[in-house]
């Protein structure tokens, strides 16, 4: 089977396609390279805090549906913690190494997860449960690639009164917290893979929510796909399996920028200059600390700057600037709105049979910022200021004329 492949260095290499390893392929390839070659021989304390609570959570996870609770109390949780923590239960080549003010952030995640969250254990269907399939992709030599994908879910719950609507947890233990209607840089392509393995898995499921759980904030995003969305979903992740069965053929592993470079195992080793890594730029706590540092300075120079143009402009009128998109200036901008009504005010017009139309009154003021400066139109003078006009006009010609 493996001569008959037009990759059989990767199929040997790599039988299995793991869903990190094709995460980490579909951010950089490069980035997955290292990620194999170098992040096996160093123990960093995000990593560690991550691997840590997983470990805890599974464990929790299984406490409470033996027990048929929907929450764990904090003193259990935290009994089960130190037990995590000393990982006598772990192979030693899985063994991870974690500092001291990690584990003080685990204390206290833990006290707030059995405190503030409660779950549907009643639709717990799997809690670390690898799943695999098998998806294709064409062989210029005739007929199909068979390639298995497999992803171990944190937790599978089943919802709705049909129990077709799959919620697969998945915790990220980080500061970062998007915003409510956002996943984490990761979480579209995790969306996608877990949908396409649970909906594979259980032919029950029409729909699955990627809920990543933030245990700092005791706070969900969701993102969801639906069944009718699988094939397409198939299609994409075989094309991603064989671009990276030929990156492991050919031996060439392109990188690319982004986010990920902030936890890239050897960023010496990447070609990307260090500006064009753009989000991932930073990639020690030495160099966090001198961006921080200009990043303070160059906003209170933005801050003066601003402050002193406001002032100028104010007097003298918009300065043009130079940029992409023509016309634009800085300066003083008409800007009207209508103040709305107190309730009180509304109250009081009901009672006495006043309009409320005309209780919402237009104001007129400036705002200042960039803007395309919108064209001069001359007022037309009111018809009383035309009439004295023409009358001063005409009295100052006939006291010309006489002399």
């Amino acid at each position: 089977m493996i001569a008959a492949t037009p990759y059989p260095k990767a199929l040997e290499e790599f039988p299995i396609l793991r869903q990190s390893t094709l995460s980490r392929y579909d951010e950089c390839g490069l980035t997955s390279l290292f990620e194999r070659m170098y992040r096996s021989t160093f123990d960093d304390g995000a990593s560690g805090r991550g691997i840590i609570w997983h470990r805890w959570a599974a464990k929790a996870m299984y406490v409470m549906a033996e027990a048929g609770e929907d929450h764990l109390e904090v003193d259990v949780g935290i009994s089960i913690l130190l037990e995590t923590l000393r990982q006598a239960d772990t192979p030693p080549d899985e063994v991870v190494n974690i500092p001291m003010r990690e584990i003080h952030d685990l204390l206290w995640m833990v006290k707030k997860f059995c405190y503030e969250t409660r779950w549907n254990i009643a639709g717990l269907v799997d809690i670390e449960h690898r799943l695999n399939h098998v998806v294709h992709y064409p062989n210029p030599a005739g007929g199909w690639v068979e390639r298995v994908i497999s992803g171990q879910l944190d937790v599978l719950f089943a919802e709705g009164e049909a129990l077709d609507h799959g919620i697969v947890i998945d915790y990220k233990t980080g500061w970062w917290l998007p915003p409510p209607s956002e996943v984490s840089e990761g979480g579209f392509f995790q969306q996608r893979f877990y949908g396409l393995l649970a909906m594979r898995n259980h032919s029950t499921l029409n729909r699955v929510t990627l809920r990543e759980f933030y245990p700092r904030y005791s706070q969900p995003r969701e993102a969801t796909v639906y069944r009718e969305q699988l094939d397409e979903i198939e299609d994409t992740v075989s094309a991603l399996a064989e671009r990276f069965d030929r990156s492991v053929q050919e031996g060439i592993w392109r990188p690319s920028p982004g986010a990920h470079c902030s936890y890239c195992p050897r960023p010496t080793k990447c070609p990307i200059f260090p500006t064009a890594r753009r989000k991932g730029r930073i990639s020690s706590a030495e160099e966090a600390s001198v961006v921080a540092a200009q990043v303070l300075v160059g906003e209170k120079a933005i801050k003066q700057n601003k402050e002193a143009l406001k002032v100028w402009t104010g007097e003298h009128g918009p300065i043009p600037i130079r940029d992409a998109k023509a016309n634009r200036v800085w300066g003083h901008r008409v800007q009207r709105r209508v103040e709305r009504p107190t309730r009180e005010q509304m109250e009081r017009a009901i009672e006495t049979g006043e309009t409320l139309d005309d209780l919402y009154r237009e104001t007129i003021g400036t705002r200042f910022d960039i803007h395309v400066p919108s064209p001069d139109i001359e007022p037309e003078p009111e018809p009383d200021l035309v009439e004295q006009l023409e009358r001063s006009i005409a009295l100052a010609e006939e006291r010309k004329r006489r002399g």
